[in-house]
């Protein structure tokens, strides 16, 4: 930064040294001069309790909290109770006056039951929580000043602060890596099409990237294909409003079943169509599959030893990284 530097270690424990006069060291002190390295111990987030009206705040060791109803032995009724669950930092950058960090952690009790809920429900969500589900936030100290902490005004953080929002309202849970420069911040973040995608909804992705196949082929002008837009339009009540419909998705997302489908149909004496409807019924798209081992292959229902040995032959020569999404502020 402009007067300060952090760094951080192999066991994720970020470190500041130098002038803090705003807060940017992260160590909760107020124009504070560290001439040599000092762990940052505690961030600063906010959440809900079970209830979901009350906001909480609470300065912990780097990680989350969550509230869980738990009955002691004795007791009759069930209590709420406060649990901390501990991650790592894994990336920092400093800029100015200000701070950054980014905390990987394994989704927590409550963010899976409030998941497990939502889809009883049938609600939108963002991302899929389960035990193993890594999630990757950002946090931010020192000046406020041009918003990069998300704060109103130049409002000044002493501590790492969660910073979670994007203008559209979904959560920064997926972030792998921040650029920081005199007054704006850029993120990159993993993007997965499938992640919101259950059992139940897959059919109609299908649908839609059928539909935006076609649409796409019709653009094109060729009269072999103008014939088969024809033939799905008889089939539609209103084929122009679902042309609009169509124009209006996102084609990556909409392929992300075509080109898992491809990658199978070009593996060598493999049942392609009937492994394909296993793997998609699993929730598994390319990048999933990339990491998947034998018992994994078993449990998504790929259930012939010789499919299974032939897809573990194939899946080392997949791509390790896929491509992310960028956001800047």
């Amino acid at each position: 930064g402009e007067s300060h530097m952090v760094a951080l270690d192999e066991m994720g424990v970020p470190y500041s040294w130098g002038k803090g006069a705003n807060g940017q060291l992260g160590h909760g002190e107020l124009g504070e001069k560290q001439r040599v390295p000092r762990a940052i111990e505690l961030c600063r987030r906010v959440t809900k309790s079970s209830s979901g009206f009350d906001n909480i705040t609470k300065d912990i060791k780097w990680g989350s909290f969550f509230f869980q109803k738990t009955k002691e032995e004795g007791e009759e009724e069930e209590k709420e109770k406060l649990f901390f669950q501990r991650g790592k930092v894994v990336m920092v950058a400093a800029e100015g006056n200000y701070s950054m960090f980014v905390l990987e952690r394994k989704a927590n009790k409550m963010e899976i039951k409030n998941y497990q809920e939502a889809e009883r429900r049938g609600h939108h969500l963002q991302k899929k929580m389960t035990e193993e589900t890594v999630i990757r936030e950002l946090f931010g100290c020192g000046s406020g000043k041009g918003g990069v902490l998300q704060n109103v005004g130049k409002e000044s953080e002493y501590l790492p602060k969660l910073l979670p929002d994007t203008e559209s309202g979904d959560l920064l849970q997926d972030v792998i890596a921040i650029s920081t420069g005199k007054a704006h911040v850029g993120i990159l973040i993993r993007e997965d099409p499938l992640k919101n995608v259950e059992a139940n909804n897959i059919k109609l992705m299908v649908e839609r990237n059928e539909k935006a196949n076609l649409f796409r082929l019709k653009e094109e002008g060729s009269k072999e294909r103008q014939q088969m837009m024809s033939e799905s339009a008889q089939k539609s009540e209103d084929p122009e409003e679902e042309e609009r419909d169509m124009a209006g998705q996102n084609p990556f997302a909409m392929e992300v079943d075509e080109n898992l489908k491809s990658y199978l149909e070009s593996i060598p004496v493999f049942d392609a169509q009937k492994w394909f409807q296993r793997l998609k019924e699993a929730d598994v798209d390319l990048e999933t599959l990339s990491s998947l081992k034998e018992e994994e292959l078993k449990e998504c229902g790929i259930s012939a030893i010789g499919a299974r040995r032939r897809l573990l032959k194939e899946i080392p020569k997949l791509p390790n990284r896929y491509p992310p999404v960028f956001y800047a502020y």
